[in-house]
């Protein structure tokens, strides 16, 4: 039983970088920087089952994981969304103690051979798209590095500014960590903006309104027969987040710039992305 619940918890709680503010959306849980997998209404969660596990039931949670062969950083995600799950329970007063308050989340240093497209292959996708709605997406990623759900959620005040994309709080979206940025980009995206245009009230697919999914709407199922059709099977949407990342830092950009742009601190920006040294010869613009 024990198991069973803590699967459904980390599942539950598996992130997906921005929160849903649609009213039609139950609101499980208030965890910075977490959404649902799927809607889970608390209110049908039998919190009294929580207070059955214990520290020693965690820990043999974590040695089944281990026997799976399941990634260090896997185990970890794992056990930070489910202490995160198991601190709003007791705040709420569902639970009478926190089952994880001892147990230590070990640190998991990322490697920096992030995966990423190379200048290359980034500009063979975008020669080849002629679904404007993909060639949105494709610019979002590799020019502005937004998120699937920003890409999804963005709204044409973002681009009220010349040359700035301000990622920021609408009334059905709400940035990760709750915090505004500003991403600046140059004259490729630039060009695409003016014969794309600014469609209301949503910039990728505007007629689609909030169900009761967690996206509005999802370029998933397209992306993907794309990059195959591309001899580029490998490449997702986030891979277009680490593209934008890498090849700034390739052509010298400041890693705290970068970092601010991304919306991540600069420790986790730094090791992403140092491990790619900047070159002289590489210029700033990256159009």
């Amino acid at each position: 039983m024990w198991r069973s619940l803590v699967s459904a918890l980390h599942w539950g709680c598996k992130g997906r970088g921005f929160e849903s503010r649609h009213p039609d959306h139950p609101k499980p849980y208030e965890i910075r920087g977490l959404g649902t997998r799927k809607p889970l209404d608390l209110r049908d969660f039998r919190a009294a089952l929580a207070n059955e596990i214990t520290e020693k039931m965690i820990y043999g949670w974590i040695e089944s994981l281990r026997e799976e062969e399941k990634a260090q950083s896997t185990i970890s995600g794992y056990l930070r969304r489910t202490q995160g799950f198991f601190s709003w329970l007791l705040e709420q007063g569902k639970i009478a103690r926190h089952p994880m308050e001892a147990v230590k989340v070990p640190k998991v240093k990322r490697g920096k051979g992030v995966v990423f497209c190379t200048r290359e292959e980034r500009d063979l996708l975008l020669s080849r798209c002629t679904d404007p709605e993909l060639r949105f997406v494709l610019h979002c990623g590799f020019f502005l590095g937004l998120r699937k759900g920003e890409i999804i959620e963005a709204r044409a005040s973002w681009f009220r500014t010349p040359g700035i994309c301000e990622v920021s709080e609408t009334d059905t979206f709400i940035p990760k960590d709750k915090e505004a940025r500003m991403v600046h980009y140059g004259s490729t995206f630039a060009a695409f903006l003016k014969d794309y245009g600014k469609p209301k009230p949503f910039m990728f697919r505007p007629k689609v309104r909030h169900g009761k999914d967690i996206y509005r709407t999802d370029f998933k199922k397209r992306f993907t027969t794309f990059v195959e059709s591309c001899d580029l099977p490998w490449v997702r949407s986030h891979t277009m987040r680490h593209t934008f990342a890498t090849l700034h830092v390739q052509a010298g950009t400041p890693i705290p710039v970068v970092a601010e742009w991304l919306g991540d601190d600069i420790q986790t920006t730094y090791n992403h992305y140092v491990g790619f040294a900047p070159n002289a010869s590489h210029v700033a613009n990256l159009d």
